[in-house]
């Protein structure tokens, strides 16, 4: 059965004030507390009860409890705390407006200055998952307008905070925190730019909370406009000037206007277009059906507004604080403005000849697209009352590394009354990620990195991100840590990552040990890391350092099989997982590479390394292909080394591929003075494991679609061994083979006889149930042996 919302509140972790706080918070977020009285069009009057969620009603009766009580609960949790920017929203909602309490009463409160200066525009920024805080404010700053400008910003960690400060700090004048304020020494008065910060208390704060705490530090400006952006919003130059002056003309209570969409990269997206960025866009708009809205009726049929833009009067929202509040913390997300306006229109009922909104067509404002849109994120809301469960491991973008044996184990538990499963996948090489719920594989959520996942999760609800019960970690290694096979960095460790579920308990299943026999691992390898590398983490030590710390220390686990790895994004058949997996063990040196029968260049096996992982190289081909950087060249074994420098091939690089279809193996004999750290070269797979052959060398014959061309894998083995290399695997599908210099199979790979290695054909017609490959030549190959510096061949 689902745990309930009684078992929720009195569970044996409601002793502990942050948890307690946390089911609160979740229990009377919007996503289960509505306050919609005229449901039918989805809009948010403001109301004495809020219309629960089916879940909640049973517990309502049970008790004979409302939400008022959750909130009555919640309200001196927050003050113990010390969280009181969220306590004095709170106070407001359990005083006044769940009560019902006149509004004569509210109007005895202490009130912001009213002395407002025409000459200067107060913009808040409030934070999004965009980001970009420093676009924003330069935007504000460079306003064609004589009006002294001031950005006040609304900051949910000191990181964001440290940067601004990095970039403006001669034009911040004051940063509060919650319990003291720094006045900036450097800050000179008397200029027309201006900066104040406030760090809000919690770094998953109510979105209605950000914005009352952003608007009540704008007072202070005493600005007689004040306007509302998120971070990652990009001002036109006359946003300012073109915003006050419609108020002004109107006498509205604000003003809005139209928007430019942008992209990631800030490039304008064609809103006419059907692109994914074009959708996107459109959701991001003021509604998702109309987003040019001038009226309160219009508002009504919205489903939300996008701040982006909005410019207040000052006075007005002055007068909505003193009689109900600024924005009302039951209403988080994209709902918050839509009902202070609603309130807003409420007041003036006595002066209905007073416009509320005005709207100007210019776009004034370039905002970025969000990544999902809210109905989409919310196939990630957790339910509080299941056991949530996280599974995290590792894919490398081509192979799946451990993600399909873990989501399979995991669907044999999944999703239940009682539970659901969660699969959140790091990528080796990047900081990229993505999660999904199990049982919905098909609905995958791509993250730049674990903030960002963090930031998307906790927009659905202020505990959603807190609401797992158990995080398993596969794949553990060093330190905690998952490392990539560039060895990027995540800006998160997994610890901080995991100590960011408040209410998880983390395990390593694949330990077979808990996480305090983790940790005393560590400390040994943190004592070794001081004592012979004079380091305190393994971060700061350099490339070289790391592989062999990975090396000696056996941290990096043995490839068994490189056909687990195999995976194709521009290769032919999975090469460029096996590619990938194979550096991930030797690592890199200068990232060269050399490959010829490429064609053009559109599938083959580098160019996954060239456009994605930075690599540098030599491409070669029958064929001229400028565009693609494709040298025009017939290769021969006579002129293999004259290319090679032609070219300025480093004597040793990282990869070499051979695929000429015909005298690969000749080639690859002729190769004298370089020396490739590994080498893929075509196999013929026609030809049986034991049998040594190979086609007569003749520099001007191409394959002429029989099984007469190349060499069989016994002999590309025989060369292998005199030139110094292992084999170490073939594609499943009996196409390449894939060789490593011998000084770099220890530690990295598992040896298997190499008949154990051999693959098949795996196309053309079937004998005795197996296939036989192309079609049968009349032509004799040779048979073959190497020995050292000596080649022997004979005529069968």
């Amino acid at each position: 059965m689902r745990k309930t919302i009684n078992e929720l509140l009195n569970a044996k972790q409601s002793e502990d004030d942050s948890y307690q706080l946390t089911i609160l918070d979740e229990l009377t977020s919007d996503s289960y507390l509505w306050n919609y009285e005229q449901r039918e069009t989805g809009v948010c009057i403001p109301s004495a009860e809020c219309i629960v969620k089916h879940e909640f009603i049973e517990y309502f009766k049970q008790n004979n409890k409302t939400p008022y009580n959750l909130w009555l609960q919640k309200l001196p949790l927050l003050e113990k705390l010390g969280y009181t920017d969220e306590a004095r929203d709170v106070k407001w909602i359990t005083t006044s407006i769940l009560t019902q309490e006149k509004y004569e009463k509210r109007s005895q409160q202490p009130q912001p200055n009213e002395t407002l200066d025409d000459n200067v525009i107060s913009y808040v920024v409030i934070p999004s998952l965009n980001g970009h805080v420093i676009e924003t404010i330069t935007s504000i700053k460079l306003q064609a307008t004589k009006k002294r400008v001031v950005a006040n910003i609304v900051a949910v960690s000191d990181d964001e905070i440290k940067c601004i400060e990095n970039n403006y700090k001669n034009c911040i004048r004051i940063i509060k925190y919650r319990n003291h304020h720094e006045v900036n020494g450097a800050f000179k008065a008397g200029g027309l730019f201006e900066i104040n910060i406030i760090r809000a208390d919690r770094e998953f704060s109510n979105k209605a909370t950000l914005i009352n705490l952003g608007i009540r530090l704008a007072y202070y400006s005493k600005a007689k406009y004040i306007g509302l952006l998120e971070s990652g919003d990009i001002l036109l130059r006359n946003h300012s000037d073109m915003t006050t002056f419609t108020i002004e003309q109107t006498d509205a209570s604000l003003v809005h206007c139209d928007l430019h969409f942008i992209d990631k990269d800030g490039k304008f997206i064609d809103m006419n277009a059907y692109t994914v960025e074009a959708k996107r866009a459109i959701w991001t708009a003021y509604t998702r059906d109309n987003y040019n809205q001038e009226s309160i009726d219009d508002l009504k049929q919205c489903s939300f507004i996008h701040i982006s833009g909005t410019v207040f009067q000052t006075k007005a929202l002055i007068e909505l604080e003193r009689k109900t509040g600024l924005c009302d913390p039951r209403f988080d997300k994209y709902s918050t403005i839509q009902e202070m306006i609603l309130r807003l229109d409420h007041l003036a009922i006595d002066n209905p000849n007073k416009p509320i909104i005005a709207y100007g067509p210019d776009k004034l404002v370039k905002v970025r697209t969000q990544k999902y849109n809210i109905e989409v994120l919310a196939k990630l809301k957790l339910h509080p009352q299941k056991k949530n469960i996280l599974i995290v491991c590792y894919s490398d973008n081509i192979s799946k590394g451990s993600e399909p044996s873990l989501s399979k184990r995991a669907t044999m538990i999944a999703n239940s009354e009682k539970q659901d499963v969660y699969m959140c996948v790091h990528d080796l090489d990047s900081t990229h990620l993505i999660i999904y719920k199990v049982g919905h594989e098909h609905i995958r959520f791509e993250f730049e990195n674990r903030p960002e996942l963090l930031n998307n999760l906790s927009s659905l609800s202020p505990a959603n991100n807190r609401l797992f019960d158990e995080i398993r970690i596969y794949n553990w290694h060093f330190l905690a840590d998952f490392y990539d096979t560039n060895f990027n960095t995540d800006p998160m460790t997994i610890e901080a990552f995991t100590n960011s579920f408040l209410m998880a308990k983390v395990v390593y299943p694949d330990q077979e040990r808990n996480i305090k026999e983790l940790e005393i691992v560590n400390r040994k390898y943190q004592q070794i890391l001081a004592e012979q590398y004079s380091s305190e983490s393994f971060a700061s030590l350099n490339t070289e350092q790391r592989l062999e710390f990975l090396k000696t220390y056996n941290l990096r686990p043995r490839i068994k099989n490189i056909n687990e790895f195999e995976g194709k994004i521009y290769s032919q058949n999975g090469e460029d997982g096996i590619i990938n997996a194979i550096f991930s063990k030797i690592g890199l040196t200068n990232k060269f590479f050399v490959e010829f029968g490429v064609e053009n260049g559109t599938e083959c096996n580098t160019r996954y390394l060239r456009e994605k992982k930075e690599w540098t190289g030599l491409m070669m081909d029958g064929h001229e292909n400028p565009p693609a950087n494709i040298q025009m060249e017939f290769i021969t074994a006579e002129n293999i080394q004259h290319l090679f420098e032609k070219y300025n091939v480093p004597k040793k690089f990282d990869l070499l591929s051979i695929d000429l279809d015909f005298n690969d193996l000749w080639v690859w004999n002729a190769i004298k003075e370089y020396e490739p750290r590994v080498v893929i070269i075509e196999y013929n797979s026609t030809i049986p494991f034991n049998e040594s052959k190979v086609v007569e060398y003749d520099s001007q014959r191409v394959w002429d679609g029989s099984n007469y061309f190349g060499a069989s894998l016994a002999a590309m083995i025989q060369l292998s061994t005199t030139k110094g290399y292992t084999l170490v695997g073939c594609d499943n599908r009996g196409i390449n083979a894939f060789f490593v210099a011998d000084n770099l199979i220890n530690d990295h790979f598992d040896q298997p006889k190499p008949e154990q290695l051999y693959r098949s054909p795996t196309w053309g017609p079937i004998e005795n149930g197996i296939h036989t490959g192309h079609r049968k030549s009349l032509r004799k190959m040779l048979d073959i042996a190497f020995q050292k510096n000596k080649l022997a061949k004979s005529t069968t």
